[in-house]
């Protein structure tokens, strides 16, 4: 409910990440499940005066956005991003499953966002990585070597709309090579035109 008043004082962009938060992969941050959050959105509707249906509306599109088992607040505006320039939706937390040596247990990755029929991971490179530098090439050879290609994004690829674009037009680039066919990218739509009810969003 507190999710649901929220959207009274905060924009879409912030309903979002928000409600991403509340349904966090971690089991200690996840507060409950997405369909926890639908029925609450329902019951306010329920008690809801005139007055309170544009809240309704902003929780409804923010519902359409929101995707489960989400890590950090960069990686849902990475998320958005590619949407919202016409790609589709990525998943989010794709365990990539690596066979193991002779006679030996295969690794699983978790990748931020990815793109599993084109063998494209995306994840967002945090300050902490810094710190992490040797786990992360290891990280990075074994994607390579389960031919993937990955596309590593930083706050600077995020901070502004050129940088964005610019993002967004790489990863196109790798789904194109991968798949060997065109993938376009369209004109950047508001969230509120993302989350329109008469568009379809693949999850």
């Amino acid at each position: 409910m507190t999710w649901i008043m929220y959207a009274g004082k905060v924009g879409l962009r912030e309903m979002v990440m928000l409600g991403d938060a509340l349904i966090r992969r971690d089991a200690e941050q996840k507060c409950c499940s997405i369909g926890q959050l639908e029925s609450a959105v329902t019951d306010f509707l329920r008690i809801a005066s005139f007055r309170g249906r544009n809240r309704f509306q902003t929780c409804t599109r923010g519902l359409k956005l929101i995707r489960e088992n989400t890590d950090s607040f960069p990686e849902t505006l990475l998320r958005l991003a590619l949407m919202q320039r016409g790609l589709p939706c990525p998943q989010v937390n794709y365990c990539l499953e690596l066979p193991g040596g002779t006679g030996g247990r295969g690794e699983r990755l978790f990748l931020d966002l990815a793109y599993p029929q084109a063998r494209v991971a995306i994840e967002y490179d945090g300050r902490q990585h810094a710190w992490q530098w040797d786990r992360d090439q290891r990280r990075l050879k074994m994607i390579g070597d389960a031919h993937w290609v990955h596309v590593a994004a930083t706050n600077a690829d995020l901070c502004s709309e050129q940088s964005r674009a610019a993002l967004v037009a790489s990863v196109a680039d790798r789904l194109e090579r991968q798949l060997g066919r065109r993938v376009r990218v369209g004109k950047t739509l508001t969230l509120r035109q993302l989350s329109d009810p008469r568009r379809a969003l693949a999850h």
